[in-house]
């Protein structure tokens, strides 16, 4: 009758449990060291027009994040009606986001938005004003970068569940591989004739 061999199915089993319960901390790991990528900047007159940027490069899986600035900081008792649309289009034209920005404005920076998904080689920035923006200066900069706040949020609340996974998942495996590990040593050498 064959005899299975239960030292190496659990040694097998006790790896496995150590690589699941290991792997969302390693992650964790990555997604807070891993090298962002530089922004996008697209600069751009505050005239009346349509302005389309270059493609832009892949980069980090996201989110990301759209802000528009300008050279200039408008005092808080002064304000400045800012209307635009703006859409990130793909190399087809097919729009991948859009939004746009109507509110009164102060300081030299504004959020427009975001989006998830779909950073992808070749897409474009394209900016509608349809009006002459007084007061900001020569030119606008839109700027598209990785969202630093919501990889940090979202890197908050997986460091805690990658700690518990390790505990609940790897910790266990792990001492099974060491008593494996010391059944083996303990066993006596066998003799081959």
């Amino acid at each position: 009758m064959k005899t299975w061999p239960w030292r190496k199915i659990l040694a097998i089993f006790a790896a496995c449990l150590v690589i699941v319960g290991v792997y969302p901390f390693v992650n964790c790991l990555w997604l807070a060291y891993a090298p962002r990528p530089e922004p996008f900047i697209m600069q751009f007159p505050a005239r009346k027009g349509e302005y389309t940027s270059p493609p832009m490069e892949a980069g980090f899986g996201g989110p990301y994040r759209i802000d528009l600035g300008w050279p200039v900081s408008i005092p808080g008792d002064r304000q400045i009606w800012l209307d635009l649309d703006w859409k990130i289009v793909d190399k087809k034209g097919r729009i991948v986001e859009q939004g746009s920005g109507q509110s009164w404005i102060t300081g030299n920076t504004i959020c427009l938005g975001g989006y998830e998904e779909g950073y992808r080689k070749g897409q474009r920035v394209v900016v509608i004003l349809p009006h002459d923006v007084q007061g900001l200066g020569d030119a606008m900069r839109l700027k598209v970068g990785v969202d630093q706040d919501e990889i940090g949020l979202a890197l908050s609340y997986a460091w805690g569940f990658s700690i518990i996974c390790a505990g609940i998942v790897a910790v266990p495996g792990a001492l099974l591989l060491l008593f494996l590990l010391i059944l083996r040593m303990r066993q006596p050498k066998q003799q081959h004739n």
